[in-house]
This record gives C-alpha cells, sequence and structure tokens, in this order.
C-alpha cells in the first residue's frame, strides 16, 4: 500500500520540464540582540523560554526543539515557550525579547539583515527542505524568465551570507 496523503502537491512526475536547483534551507536558534548576550554554548538556551510554530509538523521535523536538542545533545527544556500558528509571528516574537525560535534562514532572512534577530549559536541544523525552480522546459530561456532567475540567484546569495562560520550537525 502507498500513502502519499502527508505529501499534498508537494510531489509530482513530469517530464518536459526544467529544473534548477535554488538552495537548502537551514534552522538554528534566533534570538533578539539582548537575548544573545546571555547565550555561549545550546545549554544556555535553557535559561530561556523555547518559541515553537506552526512549521513543526510532519514534514520539516528538524524545526521541532525536540529534534534540534537530540541533534545537538541538549537535553529536552522542562517547558516551553508559546507556540504560533505562523513562523513570521514566532520569529517577530522573538524579535521582541520573548524568547529563542528555532528560524529557518529563508523565513528571518529581514530580520536577520535588520540586526532584530541574531544567531548566537554556530550549531545549525541543515533541513532536508530543497527549493528549486520548476517551468516548462524552453521556459527557462525567457527574458523574463532569465531576469527572474538573476533576481532570485541574487536574493539566495544573500542567504548564504549567513552560512559563514556556521558549523552545520
Amino acid at each position: 500500500e502507498i500513502r502519499l496523503s502527508l505529501v499534498g502537491s508537494e510531489m509530482c512526475i513530469r517530464d518536459r520540464y526544467f529544473s534548477e536547483h535554488l538552495f537548502r534551507d537551514w534552522a538554528t536558534p534566533m534570538v533578539a540582540p539582548e537575548l544573545a548576550k546571555t547565550i555561549r554554548k545550546p545549554e544556555d538556551l535553557l535559561a530561556h523560554s523555547f518559541i515553537g510554530h506552526g512549521s513543526n509538523d510532519i514534514l520539516y521535523p528538524l524545526e521541532q526543539w525536540d529534534e534540534w536538542c537530540k541533534v545537538v545533545k541538549l537535553k529536552q527544556p522542562k517547558t516551553k515557550g508559546p507556540y504560533f500558528s505562523m513562523p513570521d509571528a514566532a520569529l517577530n516574537y522573538a524579535a521582541n525579547g520573548g524568547g529563542v525560535v528555532l528560524g529557518r534562514v529563508s523565513l528571518a532572512e529581514p530580520y536577520l539583515t535588520s540586526g532584530r534577530l541574531v544567531m548566537p549559536l554556530v550549531e545549525t541544523v541543515r533541513r532536508e527542505i530543497y527549493y528549486r525552480l520548476v517551468c516548462p522546459k524552453g521556459l527557462e530561456n525567457d527574458p523574463n524568465v532569465v531576469i527572474f532567475r538573476q533576481w532570485i540567484s541574487e536574493e539566495i546569495k544573500s542567504l548564504d551570507a549567513f552560512s559563514k562560520g556556521r558549523v552545520f550537525v
């Protein structure tokens, strides 16, 4: 028996399509700059609220604090902080000093660029999420698509800058 109910529309088999790898996402604890002053090692996170958010589901297990703590060999927190249905709300709450959020760089980029969030630890978990550009074959050379591909490549370079000095576990 094959059950694809968890996959939804994120899977397809197609021919005659162009596909280009864009980037692989990653997650790491993120906090407001003031809180970062108190965090030097993973164990220091235990003094703060662990913020959860709506993308913590079976498709994205490494965004779950339990899984992240296992990967970095950190004892599970006794209590967790608030849970938000949307990742952006969790990022905003953390940026306002509400605790520590396990943020995906692709979603947190505006907060990181503005300095509202920082990544106090180098330990980072690569996620099994790969972003790709997909379009019908031949369309990748259309002038408008070429412009879009150039633009998205430049945007992704800003994400790459955040990975410098990180230790991927």
